[in-house]
C-alpha cells in the first residue's frame, strides 16, 4: 500500500486497515505523512506505529513535528519516547513544551537522563554546553599508554573513539591523544609524555566556534571545560550537523535586508524587529529618490517617446533580481566552503560568471521582446534599446552581486551582511543609467 493509498484510508476513516501497511513503510515517508496530516490524524497514525519504529520516526522528524507528536499523547507515551532519543534532541523538544507538561514529564525520567538533559538546559540557547555528550573516555595523566587501550577495549564506546582525553592529577584537562597515536606509541610510555592537542572549547562557547573547528581540522570530537578548565564532556561533529545547516542558513537569510540575521520574529520586541529592517529600508529610499531624481531630469526623453516610461521598471528590476541571485550563490558557496576568496577563484568564476548572465540577459529579452511586440505597438528602436538595456542590466547586475560578497571578506565584513536591497538600490540607479543612455543613443 503506497502513501496516497494510506492518506485515502485515513480520509476514509478506515484505520483498522492501514496497521500492516504503514508499519512496513520506511520513517522518512512516515515522516512525510505525518507532515501532511492534521493533529488528530497525525496522532492516530504515530500510535499504529510499533515502538522502535516510532522511535526512528521521532529521530528523523524536524524538532517541530517530533513535539507536536509527542504533546498530542499521554505522559506515559511522551516519557516512553524521550527515554529513547538522544538528550540533545530531548531538550529540543522539551523547549517546544509547555512548561507544566515538561516538569512533569522530566520528573518522572531516568534519574541519569534527567541530569543530562537539566546540565544541556542550563546553558545559553546558542552556546556549546546545549551540546554536551558525556560518552567519552578520559584518563589520568599518569596512565599508560596500555592503560589506555585496555579501557577503550572495555568501553561500550569501542566503534566510536578516535580521540581519548588526559586529565592532570586534580581532575583538570590536560589534552587530547587520537587513537592512531596510542596504537603506534610504547605500551609502557605515560599518557602526559605523548604529543597531545590542547584543543579545547569552553562549556560557554558559542557553537560557531566549534562548527569553525571542525570545518578546519580533521577533528570528529572536542572535549569541553568549565570555567576552571575541567573536563564535564564533549561536542561532536555528527551532533552540530543540523546546526551547522540552521547557521548557514540563518546567514542566507541575513541577505535579506536585516542588520542581523538573528532578530527572532517570535521573541524580538517590536523595536528590535523595526530597527533591524530600517536601516536597510531607508538606503533603498536613498537610492530611490536618486533614481526618481534622474529621471525628473531626463523628463524630457520620457515625454518625446513615452512609451520609453513602461519598460524602465522592468529593466531596473532585472538588474537588481540578477545581482542578488549572483550574490546568494556566492554567499552559499562561501559560507560551506566550496570557494575560497582568492583573486584566480574570482576571476574564474567571474569568466563563468559572465557567460551565465550573457546567456540570461538574451533569453530574458528576447521574452521581453516577444511578450511587447504581441501585446504593444511599439517601434522598433525602442524594443532594440529596451533588448539591449536588458541585457546590460543582467550582466552589470549579476557582476557586481558575485563582487560584493568579496570585497566584504576582504575587508574582514560578514558577506550576509550585503543585503538584497542594497544591491537592488545600486541596481536600480545603473539600470536607469543605462536604459537612458541607449534610448537616446538609439530612440532619439
Amino acid at each position: 500500500m503506497d502513501l496516497d493509498t494510506i492518506r485515502e484510508y485515513v480520509a476514509e476513516g478506515k484505520i483498522s486497515e492501514i496497521i500492516e501497511p504503514i508499519n512496513l513503510l520506511e520513517p522518512d515517508q512516515i515522516v512525510d505523512l505525518l507532515n501532511v496530516a492534521n493533529s488528530e490524524d497525525r496522532k492516530t497514525l504515530f500510535r499504529l506505529l510499533k515502538p522502535e519504529l516510532g522511535i526512528e520516526v521521532l529521530k528523523m522528524s524536524d524538532t517541530a513535528l517530533a513535539a507536536a507528536i509527542l504533546e498530542s499523547l499521554s505522559e506515559a507515551e511522551i516519557q516512553y519516547y524521550i527515554s529513547h532519543l538522544d538528550p540533545f534532541d530531548a531538550v529540543k523538544i522539551f523547549e517546544l513544551f509547555p512548561e507544566e507538561l515538561f516538569e512533569r514529564i522530566l520528573l518522572n525520567l531516568d534519574s541519569d537522563l534527567k541530569t543530562e538533559i537539566l546540565l544541556l538546559l542550563g546553558y545559553p540557547e546558542n552556546s556549546v554546553g546545549r551540546y554536551l555528550d558525556l560518552s567519552f573516555i578520559a584518563l589520568p595523566a599518569s596512565s599508560t599508554v596500555k592503560d589506555a587501550l585496555e579501557k577503550i577495549r572495555q568501553s561500550d564506546l569501542v566503534e566510536d573513539v578516535d580521540w581519548i582525553f588526559v586529565l592532570t592529577d586534580d581532575g583538570k584537562f590536560f589534552g587530547s591523544v587520537p587513537l592512531r597515536s596510542l596504537v603506534k606509541a610504547n605500551p609502557a610510555q605515560r599518557l602526559d609524555s605523548l604529543n597531545v592537542d590542547t584543543t579545547q572549547l569552553q562549556v560557554t562557547s558559542r557553537i560557531n566556534e566549534a562548527i569553525d573547528i571542525f570545518s578546519n581540522t580533521s577533528r570528529s570530537i572536542l572535549p569541553v571545560v568549565d570555567l576552571n578548565n575541567r573536563l564535564i564532556g564533549v561536542v561532536k561533529a555528527a551532533n552540530l550537523l543540523d546546526v551547522a545547516a540552521d547557521i548557514q542558513a540563518e546567514k542566507l537569510t541575513a541577505f535579506g535586508g536585516t542588520i542581523e540575521g538573528e532578530v527572532d520574529y517570535r521573541t524580538g520586541t517590536i523595536f528590535e524587529i523595526f530597527k533591524a529592517r530600517f536601516v536597510w529600508l531607508l538606503v533603498l529610499v536613498i537610492f530611490g529618490a536618486f533614481v526618481s531624481g534622474y529621471v525628473i531630469i531626463e523628463q524630457d526623453l520620457f515625454t518625446k517617446v513615452t512609451v520609453l516610461a513602461a519598460f524602465l521598471p522592468p529593466i531596473i528590476d532585472m538588474g537588481g533580481n540578477a545581482g542578488s541571485q549572483s550574490a546568494s550563490y556566492v554567499i552559499r558557496a562561501l559560507a560551506v566552503g566550496q570557494i575560497q576568496p582568492s583573486f584566480f577563484t574570482i576571476i574564474s568564476l567571474l569568466k563563468k560568471d559572465f557567460i551565465v548572465a550573457l546567456l540570461l540577459g538574451l533569453a530574458l529579452a528576447g521574452t521581453e521582446l516577444l511578450l511587447s511586440y504581441l501585446s504593444k505597438d511599439v517601434d522598433f528602436s525602442v524594443l532594440l534599446s529596451v533588448a539591449l538595456s536588458m541585457v546590460t542590466v543582467v550582466i552589470v547586475g549579476s557582476a557586481v552581486g558575485f563582487l560584493l560578497p568579496f570585497l566584504a571578506v576582504k575587508f574582514k565584513q560578514d558577506p550576509a551582511t550585503l543585503s538584497a536591497p542594497v544591491i537592488t538600490s545600486l541596481m536600480d540607479l545603473i539600470g536607469a543609467f543605462i536604459y537612458v543612455a541607449y534610448a537616446k543613443l538609439i530612440v532619439l
